[in-house]
């Protein structure tokens, strides 16, 4: 449950930030995007955050989901939870 709360705020934040984007440079070429940071700071950081948060990083809503998520892997298919653990835990090295 907790999950599908935490796709749903994120990615729908992120899906209104884009076309908030797209409204206003009326462009989806990302070279029109250079200096977005300093015109937009509350903007260029809330989507980074909302980028953060869908990569699942702790103290995240996404991140309550990915662990009960793995902790369900691990309970019921106890080989292929290991194998996406192992898979998993090799991006971040």
């Amino acid at each position: 449950f907790f999950l599908m709360l935490g796709h749903g705020f994120v990615y729908s934040a992120l899906f209104i930030g884009v076309a908030f984007l797209d409204e206003r440079h009326h462009s989806r070429l990302t070279k029109y995007y250079m200096g977005l940071a300093l015109t937009m700071a509350f903007f260029a950081v809330s989507i980074l955050v909302l980028s953060l948060s869908k990569m699942e990083l702790p103290l995240r809503c996404n991140f309550v989901g990915g662990v009960i998520s793995f902790l369900a892997a691990f309970k019921y298919y106890g080989g292929v939870g290991r194998g996406c653990f192992f898979n998993v835990s090799t991006w971040f090295c």
